[in-house]
């Protein structure tokens, strides 16, 4: 996996229609971008094959021109696959105890929701904390479709940083 130093930034946003690619390098403590990429996929049938072949061929592209260099990738899950809900949560002293509170919400919010199926997380929007509760979004993918899309990012020799 590359280092969080690294000079280069792949960003992967996987669409049930299309793949979108965009390559960045680090230019001090900026950003520039160098290369992007929108791929068509199929989706329907007998295309489900030939999607996962020219997803798997625009990720060899996006490799190819990083070099030699590995880039730090972030990974964009496809919305169809993750179930998102806001909820609020009461303001608690350790980050273990909202952990605790919210993985009961999440198992009354995500359908079939079971730990050895499901893998979620959570998130703490930023400004709107009251003196009591906090607003939170809870994020949540099944594990095996987490899996699938994983496999095409290791099949080309590529390991997102960072699943969003």
């Amino acid at each position: 996996m590359a280092k969080k130093n690294s000079k280069l930034l792949l960003a992967v946003d996987v669409t049930m229609d299309e793949a979108r690619m965009a390559l960045a390098q680090r230019a001090g403590a900026r950003w520039r971008a160098i290369w992007s990429e929108a791929t068509p996929l199929e989706s329907q049938g007998e295309k489900a094959v030939e999607r996962k072949e020219a997803l798997r061929a625009a990720l060899v592209r996006a490799k190819e021109r990083c070099g030699r260099t590995t880039p730090l990738v972030y990974a964009a899950l496809p919305k169809d696959i993750v179930f998102m809900r806001m909820v609020d949560a009461p303001k608690v002293r350790r980050r273990r105890d909202l952990r605790g509170i919210l993985q009961l919400r999440a198992a009354q919010e995500i359908p079939y929701f079971s730990e050895q199926d499901v893998h979620w997380d959570y998130e703490v929007l930023p400004g709107y904390e009251s003196d009591a509760a906090l607003r939170v979004v809870i994020s949540a993918v099944r594990r095996d479709a987490l899996e699938r899309y994983l496999e095409d990012f290791a099949a080309v020799g590529l390991k997102p940083a960072v699943v969003d």
